[in-house]
């Protein structure tokens, strides 16, 4: 996510109010939804003893994923209305973790008909914003089993949610989703948090005329004019807010693969001449940034342009998705670097979220230099300037309002510059290096990334991250 979106809030919960989509149930809703189909499979949560944790207890989103379960696959079956409506099924592989009586999916005002445990149907209940299932037997720790939920989209609004990403949008003609950090639950039953990672399996059927896109490669279409689904991959693990859906009159267009990573973009048919530069830069800037962070880490790589203006452009894994004004060069530095610091490693928690956006932020820096418009040291000590006059809450420990603010972009990179110059560009080159080739397929937290720190430069750095990562007042100059 780059800085272009930090201040579009307002914009996105504007376009929650006006786009209809998938709607955000908001935390504090208690609704059971279950269809009538369905209604004999359902049944209240017990009174008489006191509820399951459903939630991992994030500091910012705690009711996001749920306790004792960790994700292997998704299975995603989606067929596509023509007025950009999904429902379908997800098939979730999930291996439990401890013994569980309780199954709890996150799925926030969707609207479930079905739910089946290893092919056999299972009492369920809808508390916003969890899906709970009942199963007959406690499921042992250790166990996998596949759950399948059946579902479509509930369309009613809530104007009260404040979420930067809205999930599932349906716009003039076509549909695609946006959903950092917390709305994948908005339209598909998952586990939605960024510690829980896993690969993916789309199979997504358009509306006649229009074509589907997803994550990935793409594995089977149907023939030109028949109906059927578009079959696409991700088999290495990403998280569930990366997930990417794009149906409508897209055009796929791929150029070269470039030692063996597949160029694969998505163009509205309309603006496939408008995106030129964008495409033709895409090879010169993986170069660059392999030099810096090692081997690009998945097998595809392209770009997604919407049509409308909503003043952002996310990370979705393997294709990164932007607005017409965020189509700069320095903007698509900045989501191609979080393919590596984000996508391949995945912030643990949302308090984590340096580890994607302050390095993302310090690609472009890098990138700007190289370019020859200012030098890493010239942005670093103006963004440090900037910082100790605006004050905010340290890096490490953002707010759910500053969770895509200034002290996580450009005031984290400002930690990220301060550390390469207290260990040296030999070292610090090596440990982002490190970081990537020992954790890429993870999610990883702040804690992880100083330990492997103090590790690569052979000295404790635990004072050095206490006087810029996790204070409130920085340095007034950069470490010498």
């Amino acid at each position: 996510m780059t800085s272009a979106r930090r201040g579009c809030r307002a914009v996105v919960t504007a376009l929650v109010l006006t786009l209809t989509l998938a709607a955000c149930g908001g935390p504090g809703v208690d609704a059971r939804v279950v269809s009538d189909a369905a209604e004999d499979l359902s049944s209240d949560p017990p009174t008489d003893v006191p509820p399951l944790p459903t939630g991992l207890e994030d500091p910012l989103y705690p009711d996001l994923g749920a306790p004792g379960m960790d994700v292997a696959h998704y299975d995603v079956a989606l067929t596509v209305d023509d007025t950009f409506t999904a429902s379908g099924t997800v098939t979730i592989t999930i291996e439990a973790t401890e013994d569980l009586s309780q199954v709890a999916v996150d799925a926030r005002s969707l609207a479930v008909s079905a739910v089946t445990l290893d092919g056999d149907p299972v009492e369920f209940t809808q508390v916003e914003p969890e899906l709970l299932v009942t199963p007959e037997q406690v499921i042992a720790d250790g166990t996998t089993f596949e759950l399948a939920v059946t579902y479509v989209d509930d369309p009613t609004i809530n104007p009260e949610a404040d979420q930067l990403g809205p999930g599932w949008i349906r716009a003039d003609g076509y549909s695609y989703t946006v959903n950092e950090p917390e709305a994948t639950r908005d339209w598909l039953p998952s586990l939605d948090h960024p510690s829980d990672k896993a690969t993916w399996r789309f199979a997504v059927t358009p509306p006649d005329g229009a074509i589907a896109v997803a994550n990935g490669l793409p594995e089977t279409r149907p023939d030109e004019g028949d109906a059927g689904p578009w079959v696409w991959e991700v088999d290495q693990p990403m998280a569930t807010y990366l997930a990417q859906v794009l149906v409508g009159d897209w055009r796929i267009v791929e150029a070269p693969a470039v030692d063996g990573v597949r160029r694969i973009s998505a163009l509205l048919a309309d603006d496939v001449d408008d995106h030129e530069a964008l495409l033709d830069g895409i090879d010169a800037q993986v170069a660059f940034l392999q030099e810096a962070f090692g081997p690009y880490p998945f097998a595809t790589y392209g770009i997604a342009v919407v049509d409308e203006e909503i003043g952002l452009a996310i990370e979705q894994q393997t294709r990164s998705l932007f607005s017409p004004e965020a189509t700069t060069a320095s903007v698509a530095v900045h989501e191609l670097a979080h393919q590596w610091f984000g996508d391949a490693v995945t912030p643990d928690r949302w308090a984590d979220v340096w580890l994607a956006e302050s390095f993302a932020t310090y690609a472009q820096w890098l990138w700007d230099e190289e370019q020859g418009t200012a030098t890493v040291d010239e942005q670093a000590q103006a963004a440090l300037e900037a910082r100790n006059e605006d004050g905010g809450p340290p890096t490490d420990d953002p707010t759910v309002d500053t969770l895509f603010g200034f002290n996580v972009y450009e005031g984290g990179a400002v930690v990220v510059q301060a550390l390469r110059r207290e260990i040296g560009d030999e070292d610090f080159f090596v440990l982002l290096r490190s970081w990537i080739a020992d954790n890429s397929g993870t999610s990883r937290t702040t804690e992880d990334f100083t330990a492997l720190a103090s590790e690569v430069a052979g000295r404790d750095l635990t004072g050095f991250f206490a006087t810029w990562l996790s204070a409130t007042e920085l340095p007034a100059e950069l470490p010498a």
